[in-house]
């Protein structure tokens, strides 16, 4: 036989084996599918991956208590305040108007003193030079 011919029935032969092999992987994933759908072995994958997830947070969670329940405690002071925002800010808004009109009583002449156009008069205490 030929060295061409010989390198031609190998060649067929691997070109067959490979076929085979397609051929069964294809028989298989339709056999699989025909089982258990796509869309359930997602679900599956993901259900899994959830579970997965959910244990090594609670190995975390059970290595750091503090800190998940300081945590916890700061996410609840985040909540309330987002729920109670209105009012709060009601409340500062009033306490901040309150501290504006103090702030403007103690400040009553020496603002008037400012806005004015003349010119301050001076301190008697002091003693004017020339």
């Amino acid at each position: 036989m030929s060295p061409l011919k010989k390198r031609w029935l190998e060649d067929r032969a691997m070109r067959d084996a490979a076929r085979e092999v397609v051929t069964s992987d294809v028989s298989f994933i339709k056999t699989d599918v025909a089982q258990q759908s796509v869309g359930s072995r997602m679900a599956e994958s993901g259900q899994n991956t959830v579970r997965m997830m959910a244990l090594g947070v609670a190995d975390v969670a059970a290595d750091n208590r503090g800190k998940v329940g300081a945590g916890l405690a700061l996410a609840a002071a985040g909540l309330a305040a987002w729920v109670f925002r209105k009012p709060i800010a009601e409340a500062l808004e009033g306490f901040l108007s309150e501290f504006e009109n103090d702030v403007a009583d103690d400040a009553g002449e020496d603002a008037d003193c400012l806005d004015s156009d003349e010119e301050p008069a001076a301190d008697p205490g002091i003693p004017e030079t020339d």
